[in-house]
């Protein structure tokens, strides 16, 4: 490990944050990042994420994994008619505009390069959050990875056991990075 640490100031919540020397690729340095989004506000969500787009330049290697409060990318668009009206301003895009997820933060990301796993292992559409009674099941929970790491995800999975063991409304999710693809 190089260095590690974490934010609470400028987070919702907060990120935590490690830079880890790859064994076997000397000079590769893996930047990780693990955040937890503001669930009431998608302006703050967007805010949160946007210094994270750098670590997509060519040649980076990074990760980002957190739960967005937000839907990922080509997730289908949920019946929000189920959901209490006072949470809806959490997800939602501002009134006057079409009533859809608001999904900039996550939109953010992918323009600056970042690879949604669940995409790339065509899981885009499995469900990894709100399974409470009145929440709308949706993907929320995300691995983000650089360009220069995308080609190396394998083994993207959705672990149902913490919904299951009612210990959580989210289930786990887990990548593999095969790092001797870099080599």
């Amino acid at each position: 490990m190089l260095a590690e640490g974490c934010d609470r100031d400028r987070y919702h919540h907060v990120l935590g944050w490690m830079n880890v020397r790859l064994p076997g690729l000397p000079g590769r340095v893996l930047e990780v990042r693990n955040g937890h989004l503001d669930p009431f506000d998608p302006r703050n969500r967007a805010r949160e994420v946007s210094p994270m787009g750098v670590l997509a330049a060519q040649g980076r290697l990074a990760v980002v994994d957190m739960d967005a409060n937000t839907i990922g990318q080509q997730f289908p668009e949920p019946g929000w008619g189920v959901m209490a009206p006072h949470l809806l301003n959490g997800q939602l895009r501002l009134p006057g505009e079409a009533k859809v997820a608001d999904r900039d933060a996550v939109d953010l990301l992918a323009r600056s390069g970042f690879v949604d796993a669940a995409v790339a292992s065509q899981m885009a559409e499995v469900p990894t959050a709100a399974f409470g009674p009145g929440d709308v099941p949706r993907r929320q929970d995300l691995i983000l990875t650089s360009p220069a790491l995308a080609p190396t995800a394998t083994n993207y999975q959705v672990h149902r056991q913490p919904v299951d063991n009612g210990s959580s409304d989210h289930c786990a999710v887990s990548v593999e990075y095969d790092l001797a693809a870099l080599a």
